[in-house]
């Protein structure tokens, strides 16, 4: 469930269902451009590259492209600047992992600090919590 501390790229990219998951990033990209210029996810060049290869996210690939025309394996990192495409590739990589994206906000701290930017990133579990808690980026 989503709560006023909720990061809301996180929380409701939860989801299992791609239709869903695609309105969500759609509403997202939306809300992000209105309240600022930027969503509040980061994919690096390496992490957008294993959106594009990983053969086991074919299926995830055939619903983008069917609810929003976006042939996936043909885009480019740069392309990461529209909001839009950021959600899906931030989703793309975390939906790697089995481990379910958690609804409370140490819980998603801790599964972005060791799934997302993990041990080699400069973020913290800390800092994660505060930007939160700050209202930084798109937050419900």
């Amino acid at each position: 469930m989503l709560n006023s501390k909720s990061l809301v790229p996180i929380t409701i990219l939860e989801s299992r269902h791609v239709t869903f998951f695609l309105i969500i990033c759609a509403a997202l990209t939306i809300l992000c451009s209105l309240i600022h210029s930027h969503i509040y996810i980061q994919v690096d060049s390496i992490g957008y590259r294993e959106t594009v290869i990983q053969k086991r996210l074919k299926k995830y690939w055939d619903q983008i492209k069917a609810k929003l025309g976006i042939d996936w394996t043909k885009t480019q990192w740069q392309d990461l600047e529209k909001p839009l495409y950021s959600g899906l590739a931030a989703r793309l990589f975390l939906i790697r992992f089995r481990a379910p994206i958690p609804s409370d906000v140490l819980s998603q701290a801790r599964y972005w600090k060791r799934y997302y930017n993990t041990s080699a990133g400069k973020g913290t579990v800390q800092k994660f919590i505060d930007d939160v808690e700050q209202g930084t980026g798109c937050v419900a």
